[in-house]
């Protein structure tokens, strides 16, 4: 069966078979993207949390322990 003999209905299925196929396509390489990128960033946000809790620990211990707070 060509594209010829292909009834309207049927195009238009085709069409949009192959633009659902395009955006889940898509879709799908958007989320695996984003999955690394995640995979990436957090242990480093978490090193740079960590390290301003830290900060900010020492800076209270140092006041509480000299007064001055």
């Amino acid at each position: 069966m060509g594209l010829a003999t292909l009834a309207a209905g049927e195009a238009a299925t085709t069409v949009a078979e192959q633009a659902n196929s395009a955006v889940t396509a898509a879709l799908t390489s958007t989320a695996s993207q984003m999955g690394s990128m995640v995979v990436t960033v957090v242990p480093i946000a978490l090193g740079v949390v960590a390290g301003i809790m830290v900060v900010n620990f020492g800076v209270k211990l140092f006041k509480r322990l000299t007064n001055k707070g």
